[in-house]
C-alpha cells in the first residue's frame, strides 16, 4: 500500500488497550489488502513487545472495513505505543504513526516497607514506613490505611487513614503517622493497606 492505515484509541483497562484499524485510503491500498501488522512497544524499548498478524477477507477491494484490535496481556501502568501497516499481495506498506497510551493503575503488588512504630507517650505512637518498591506501586499511590489493635485491651481492629496529598509516581517519600488514644500499657499490632 502506498499509505498506511490509522489506528484510532478506543479504550483501555490495567491490561489492555482497544483500538479501531482504518485501512488506507481506496487509491492508496493498491490492491486487496491481506493482513495488517501490529507492533507494541514499551516506551522505554526500541524493539517490539508484540508483534501481532490480523488476516483480512481478500475477496473485498478496496477495503472499507474497519477491524477493531485489542493488546492483551500488558502490563499495569506502563506506557505503550502502538503501530500498524497493511499488506498487500506484493508487500507491506508503511507503519502508521503511533498511539502513546499508559495503562490504569491498580492496586500495588508489595506492601510498604521498613515499618517502625516509635513511642511518643504513654497513649500514641508513630508509625514510619517507606512506599513499596516503585516497580511493585502500578500506579500513584494515594493513601495508605493503618490497620492496628491492642494485644491486650483496644482488641478490635482501628483504622489510621495517610492521605497523600499531590501523589507522585513512583513514591519514594517516607511516610509517618501519629496514633494517638491508645491504651496504656498496651502493645499494638499493626498492618498498612494502600489505595491507588
Amino acid at each position: 500500500p502506498a499509505d498506511s492505515p490509522t489506528l484510532i484509541f478506543q479504550s483501555l483497562s490495567t491490561t489492555e488497550i482497544s483500538t479501531i484499524i482504518l485501512p488506507p485510503t481506496a487509491i492508496d491500498q493498491n490492491g486487496p489488502i491481506i493482513s495488517y501488522e501490529v507492533r507494541i512497544y514499551t516506551s522505554l524499548f526500541d524493539i517490539p513487545i508484540n508483534l501481532t498478524n490480523i488476516t483480512t477477507d481478500q475477496t473485498m477491494y478496496p477495503v472499507f472495513v474497519n477491524i477493531s484490535f485489542n493488546a492483551t496481556g500488558l502490563e499495569e501502568f506502563v506506557f505503550y505505543n502502538l503501530t500498524v501497516r497493511a499488506y498487500t499481495s506484493v508487500g507491506p506498506g508503511e507503519f502508521s504513526s503511533g498511539i502513546l497510551r499508559r495503562t490504569e493503575p491498580t492496586a500495588p503488588s508489595d506492601t510498604p516497607q521498613n515499618v517502625t512504630a516509635i513511642p511518643l507517650g504513654p497513649t500514641s505512637i508513630t508509625v514510619t514506613f517507606d512506599p513499596p518498591p516503585g516497580i511493585d506501586q502500578n500506579g500513584p499511590i494515594t493513601s495508605y490505611n493503618i490497620s492496628y489493635t491492642g494485644e491486650l485491651f483496644d482488641t478490635d481492629i482501628q483504622f489510621a487513614v495517610v492521605n497523600i496529598t499531590n501523589p507522585s509516581y513512583p513514591a519514594v517519600t517516607e511516610v509517618s503517622s501519629d496514633l494517638t488514644g491508645l491504651q496504656e500499657y498496651n502493645n499494638y499490632n499493626t498492618g498498612e493497606c494502600i489505595h491507588i
